[in-house]
């Protein structure tokens, strides 16, 4: 018998994400048809031709002149007040909006979206997404004694469903306080589809 010291919310725990195990999947098949016969388009991230990962020269460069003691020091908990600074400005350039905007530092996306539902959502709320979306939302959701739904992304003719969000929104609203919708664009992983400029007005 295995015996585990987890907290009881902890135990068990456990999640298949599909688009690793759909990369696996084409590892595997081209490992046994050969590379040529296999398209592997699952993981976020850029090879190169001989399926290496890339990195951006500017960013490599400026990383590998950092000093010993620029990489490995304790940086404040919310960020570097500078590096905070630009993230606003890359953000919203010259469209910063009036009134209160603020940075956090986080590890990574899947940190920011952690954060964004912790510290914007109340137990038991509901987050919303579009229905084709990364399994980790949910599994975070779920974490945090929070809710997960969606609404239909795409219109019939393949257009951004504006109508369906804003009717899920407004019966959400009417449940609770806040409202978190987790939207990704450019490149909505994992549709792959980008709010065009009217989408976004």
């Amino acid at each position: 018998m295995t015996m585990s010291i987890a907290a009881k919310h902890a135990k068990g725990k456990s999640a298949q994400d599909k688009i690793f195990g759909a990369n696996a999947a084409a590892v595997a098949a081209a490992a046994k048809y050969g590379k040529d016969a296999v398209t592997n388009a699952t993981i976020g991230a850029i090879l190169d031709e001989d399926e290496k990962l890339v990195c951006l020269p500017t960013v490599e460069e400026v990383f590998r002149g950092l000093s010993t003691n620029e990489m490995i020091a304790y940086a404040p908990i919310s960020g570097l007040p500078e590096y905070l600074d630009c993230v606003l400005t890359a953000a919203f350039g010259n469209s910063r909006p009036e009134g209160y905007i603020s940075a956090v530092a986080t590890a990574g996306g899947t940190g920011a979206i952690h954060h964004a539902i912790w510290n914007y959502t109340d137990n038991g709320d509901t987050v919303l997404c579009s229905d084709w979306y990364w399994g980790a939302y949910k599994v975070l959701c779920q974490d945090m004694g929070r809710n997960f739904t969606t609404y239909k992304m795409l219109d019939e003719n393949n257009k951004f469903n504006l109508p369906a969000l804003k009717e899920k929104v407004d019966e959400l609203l009417a449940k609770q306080d806040n409202l978190l919708y987790l939207l990704n664009t450019p490149a909505h992983n994992p549709t792959g589809y980008s709010l065009s400029g009217e989408d976004m007005d």
